[in-house]
């Protein structure tokens, strides 16, 4: 998903996640390929209050220690405490460094 795309789908959504947080036990914002710390921040920070996991995509990542240090500062940032790894294949394949 293009960077745009990630956007504008989160616009639309933006109207319903309070009734979906209300109805699940967490909220997954699925951010494959956008690599914004800041951008992440600011799309989560409104839906702090709601139990939140964040899915990454390995394969927008050159390696593990990048994918790692990435996860660290969106925990930071966010408050997240949970990840979620799509395609855990391309995630063991990354170099360690």
């Amino acid at each position: 998903m293009e960077t745009q795309d990630y956007f504008e789908s989160l616009l639309h959504y933006k109207g319903v996640i309070d009734n979906i947080a209300r109805y699940s036990d967490r909220v997954v914002f699925m951010t494959y390929g956008v690599k914004s710390l800041r951008k992440i921040q600011e799309d989560v920070k409104p839906y702090a209050r709601y139990n939140i996991a964040i899915a990454l995509r390995a394969g927008d990542f050159k390696s593990e220690t990048e994918f790692s240090s990435f996860i660290d500062e969106i925990s930071s940032l966010t408050g997240a405490n949970v990840f979620i790894v799509q395609n855990l294949r391309q995630w063991d394949r990354l170099p360690l460094e």
